[in-house]
């Protein structure tokens, strides 16, 4: 039989469940990261803000960084700020607001002022902040809190909270808060509908929740993130998903076409949304995606759960993800699953030998092979090799290679002048926990355990004298120099 992938695009309006996300052209640039090595606080980044200088503030779970593009200078405890952990940042005009573990900062560029609960917020554990000039709408651990600018100025310090008396449920986590022009303020509580948790609503009318569609399907349902985009559409991340506010019915929806993006369900938080200049939204969480509306479009992390990658001579970007293999090439997209014949459920490990060929293998005792144009799959149970769980490969001086298991075992492929394979497992030699594999320029195995790095020259492993244990990876250069993690 001939064996078909698919690649099928999303339209708008498209009601078929299993649709496959088309991917579009990467743009050019180059992506850096920063972390402490950079001088940036802590690598655990929670926030960001860009101010009307286009500095970069980053609140991060060990104090707040500011990046002018070219250096960081970072603000603690130690500087006046009120916690270390900061969670949540707002800007307006030239004073930043900083929402912290243990309560909400002002910082006029030269010194901090702090609020707490002594003070009259809410509480201590502030999760967003959103302004309109006139006020800032604090989202605590325990409610909201309002706080009125112009009591800054003459001194006084007046917070208005809203909890449980006002229709929150007791102890609401206000993750996400933002306001319309007409004075109207959404909020998101983390709560499940039993509690009264979901889209919360504040406007002259009083106080309405909207539980919609996405809370009846989720009992822990939990608001991430809510944003208005230049159309005036209300937008909140969950964690169901994203959905938006449907204003003729009155309800939160979850649009077909947006229930393909990455499950949430089972995480404490759902996506962060960002509204683009196009009119589009970005939407960040198990991978970085965009919406211009009508379809979704993964940018740069194709798959929330991709384990494993791979580029070809050719230059085609080979993907193993939970959900198949998955073949990118110059912006086409082409997705393979059991649908299609491949057979090892969520791919672990890619591996291209030296014919050309493709070897797939999953987290069972399958492994597979593809040649471009169908799929062989080998069993241990019957072609002879041990294991399960392969992620490790080192190629053969004859073209063959070696493969082995994260559990035990390591086994060597072998191509016959007809092409056959043959299989051979290493007997009498158990090696325990396998961690990577490395052939020298003399064809001789290197391969990382528990106990140390051994090598394999074909006679007797010899377990290397003087290294350290509990290998977790190993890399060869060219000069046969054996480096250990």
């Amino acid at each position: 039989p001939e064996y078909f992938a698919r690649a099928v695009e999303i339209g708008a309006g498209a009601s078929e469940q299993w649709v496959h996300f088309k991917i579009n052209p990467f743009k050019k640039g180059t992506w850096r990261t920063f972390s402490i090595l950079d001088g940036l606080a802590d690598n655990d980044v929670q926030a960001l803000y860009r101010d009307g200088d286009g500095v970069l503030w980053l609140g991060t779970a060990s104090g707040l960084s500011r990046f002018d593009g070219s250096a960081f200078e970072n603000y603690t405890t130690a500087d006046g700020l009120v916690h270390d952990d900061v969670r949540a940042l707002w800007g307006d005009g030239e004073i930043l607001w900083v929402g912290t573990a243990g309560g909400l900062s002002r910082f006029d560029g030269s010194a901090f002022e702090n609020y707490t609960t002594a003070e009259g917020l809410a509480h201590d554990d502030v999760r967003a902040i959103w302004g309109d000039g006139e006020a800032l709408w604090i989202g605590t651990a325990d409610g909201l809190s309002r706080f009125v600018y112009a009591d800054t100025l003459s001194g006084s310090t007046v917070f208005r909270n809203y909890a449980a008396v006002d229709g929150l449920p007791p102890g609401a986590v206000v993750r996400a808060v933002w306001g319309e022009g007409d004075g109207t303020i959404w909020f998101g509580t983390q709560t499940g509908p039993q509690y009264g948790g979901g889209l919360y609503r504040l406007d002259a009318a009083g106080l309405t929740v909207f539980e919609g569609q996405l809370a009846y399907r989720h009992s822990n349902f939990a608001v991430s993130s809510i944003i208005g985009d230049a159309d005036g559409e209300i937008w909140v991340g969950s964690n169901a998903g994203i959905g938006y506010f449907d204003r003729a019915r009155q309800e939160l929806v979850l649009p077909s076409a947006l229930q393909l993006l990455p499950t949430y369900e089972g995480f404490g938080s759902g996506p962060s949304l960002f509204a683009a200049a196009d009119g589009g939204v970005w939407v960040g969480g198990l991978g970085l995606w965009h919406s211009d509306g009508g379809q979704i479009y993964p940018h740069r992390i194709l798959h929330d759960l991709t384990k494993a990658v791979l580029q070809d001579d050719d230059g085609v970007v080979w993907l193993g993800t939970t959900n198949g293999l998955v073949r990118y090439d110059r912006g086409s997209l082409v997705e393979y699953s059991p649908k299609d014949h491949l057979q090892v459920g969520a791919v672990r490990s890619l591996h291209l030998d030296s014919r050309g060929d493709l070897w797939i293998a999953g987290a069972g005792r399958t492994i597979a092979r593809f040649d471009g144009a169908r799929f062989v799959h080998y069993r241990s149970h019957t072609d002879d090799f041990s294991g399960w769980d392969y992620h490790y490969y080192a190629e053969a001086a004859d073209g063959g290679f070696w493969f082995g298991s994260m559990p035990s075992g390591v086994n060597r492929v072998h191509f016959a002048a007809d092409g056959a394979v043959r299989f051979e497992t290493l007997e009498g030699w158990f090696m325990g926990r396998i961690a990577d594999l490395h052939v020298d320029r003399a064809d001789a195995l290197w391969y990382g355990t528990g106990d140390g790095l051994w090598r394999y020259d074909g006679a007797v492993p010899v377990l290397i004298d003087g290294g350290p244990k509990k290998l977790k990876a190993l890399y060869g250069d060219g000069d046969d120099v054996v480096w250990l993690g």
